[in-house]
């Protein structure tokens, strides 16, 4: 009787080749299908991430949406940049009373100098 490692060979059992092969074949068979069981939820898996993006991607803008509206917000941007410009560069009502009044007390102390200065006061 030859040695090895198999349990029924100790115990005095044999097992013909063919039980064997049949034996290690349902084994293969049944690796097979938990392998192809793993690889189907991961593919499915996969399936609904590729749904979910593509659900994602139907809510983004095209760019041929997105510019033309890009454009006028840039327009109204700068159309904004110049008024600001504009109303900075301008002055305001109340500095311009401000400046009249102190240049038309200057100028009357300018001439009331003048006057006295002509009469010998």
């Amino acid at each position: 009787m030859p040695t090895s490692n198999n349990s029924q060979i100790h115990s005095g059992e044999f097992v013909t080749l063919r039980d064997y092969i049949d034996t290690r074949l349902r084994a293969i068979e049944q690796s097979t299908d938990l392998t192809r069981e793993g690889l189907e939820r991961r593919l499915e898996a996969m399936n609904e991430i590729r749904n979910a993006l593509k659900d994602q991607n139907q809510t983004f803008m095209t760019r041929a949406e997105y510019k033309p509206a890009h454009d006028r917000i840039d327009a109204d941007i700068q159309s904004l940049r110049e008024s600001r410009a504009l109303l900075e560069g301008k002055a305001s009502q109340g500095a311009l009373n401000t400046t009249l009044a102190i240049s038309i007390i200057s100028l009357i102390i300018g001439l009331v100098s003048l006057v006295m200065r002509f009469l010998g006061m």
